[in-house]
């Protein structure tokens, strides 16, 4: 898996170990990769989502309606 993303991403595999995997640069790419995709976090008002959970900070990503 991690050779897989390292090719997608175009990095040695022993960079990965330096990324930082939590703050706000994980969240902003994680961002840029919603908005590349066509994905967005599936909320609505009151912070539950649309199955009726309650929607945490990594709330679920679904197709934005085009």
């Amino acid at each position: 898996m991690v050779e897989h993303v390292a090719k997608q991403v175009r990095v040695p595999v022993s960079e990965l170990g330096f990324y930082e995997w939590s703050g706000s640069t994980i969240e902003y790419h994680r961002h840029q990769i919603r908005t590349h995709l066509g994905f967005r976090t599936c909320t609505t008002a009151g912070g539950r989502d649309e199955a009726g959970g309650v929607a945490g900070r990594e709330g679920r990503a679904r197709r934005a309606a085009p």
